[in-house]
């Protein structure tokens, strides 16, 4: 276990002594390693959190880049129908003047022939 009776400058160390260096060496050793998973822990979460914004930016501009496409498809949807209401009206309008012209037109006739 790496416990001697003669210390380093040859004098002699008790158990208890040699066990209390081992336990302070093995506690030292521990909170090198723990802080070095710190550290590593720290670096992970920081490029995560690059990552993660990439992301995000990448997110966002796919979402503006929709929403543009969204609103340009909508205007061209609301014109192409306000273009179609305005033809339906021009439609109905010729379609009352002909029906006036021909109705008049056939009120003429019979009271010609009546003659």
């Amino acid at each position: 276990m790496g416990f001697t009776d003669i210390g380093e400058d040859n004098q002699p160390v008790s158990f208890q002594q040699t066990f209390e260096q081992k336990k302070v060496e093995h506690r030292e050793e521990l909170q090198r390693k723990e802080d070095e998973m710190k550290q590593t822990f720290v670096l992970r979460v920081k490029e995560k959190e690059v990552e993660l914004k990439e992301v995000e930016k990448e997110l966002l501009n796919k979402y503006d880049a929709w929403k543009r496409e969204n609103t340009d498809e909508k205007k061209r949807y609301d014109d192409l129908k306000k273009r179609l209401e305005d033809e339906r009206a021009e439609f109905m309008k010729r379609k009352h003047q002909v029906s006036t012209q021909q109705l008049s037109s056939h009120t003429m006739t019979l009271g010609k022939k009546k003659k």
